[in-house]
């Protein structure tokens, strides 16, 4: 779990209860400007808790949020290319019917590409992202697997004259206006905001 505070005050007195105690409940303050991850683990009769510092959140940043709407997992086979100040941030598989979110940061501009691909199918989805002084920018598309996520790959995804004429690729800027990309019966939809803690939101669903 990830507990991110984008205030400059710290948050205090924060509170975790368990089913029947644990040594260790997690962090009690996350300072400003600071992200705190901690995991749980068990069973039914005992829960403990370890927790670790991700660092200082960079001035710009981008949190992700997917929502795997398929019956298949999505899986990231470790491809992919970030510059925040946490390189660790991406899930490497998102569960069917399951939501995951993560933030990546830096101190002047953010931009990241990652990969999942599309279990039992041979597609993978591609999203790359951009969050800087008036940019915030992302671009989408299905691709065939294996897909590569790295440097040179997203500024080729990136290039505004790519994806206007097909319907499983698409550019955009940062705007109140949800973009579509499709593939056979699968669509992903999009939605950026265009502030400087941006957020990026992914459906991926079929039809």
């Amino acid at each position: 779990m990830k507990l991110s505070n984008f205030l400059e005050s710290t948050l205090t007195d924060l509170q975790c209860h368990f089913y029947e105690g644990s040594k260790n409940s997690g962090p009690t303050r996350v300072v400003g400007n600071f992200s705190e991850v901690f995991s749980f683990s068990g069973n039914e009769n005992y829960c403990d808790s370890i927790s670790r510092s991700v660092g200082k959140n960079g001035r710009f940043s981008c949190n992700v949020e997917i929502v795997n709407c398929l019956n298949v997992p999505l899986r990231n086979r470790n491809q992919w290319y970030c510059n925040s100040n946490n390189t660790d941030f991406f899930p490497l598989e998102i569960q069917s019917f399951h939501r995951e979110s993560f933030l990546g940061s830096s101190d002047t501009n953010f931009e990241a590409m990652l990969s999942y691909e599309i279990l039992s199918t041979d597609l993978a989805l591609v999203i790359g992202l951009k969050v800087g002084p008036g940019n915030n920018s992302f671009a989408a598309a299905f691709s065939q697997i294996p897909a590569v996520s790295g440097k040179n790959e997203l500024k080729a995804l990136m290039n505004p004259s790519h994806g206007k004429i097909h319907d499983y690729k698409k550019y955009s800027k940062a705007s109140k206006t949800l973009d579509i990309i499709s593939d056979r019966n699968i669509r992903a939809e999009i939605l950026m905001t265009e502030d400087e803690k941006s957020v990026l939101k992914i459906r991926i669903y079929a039809v």
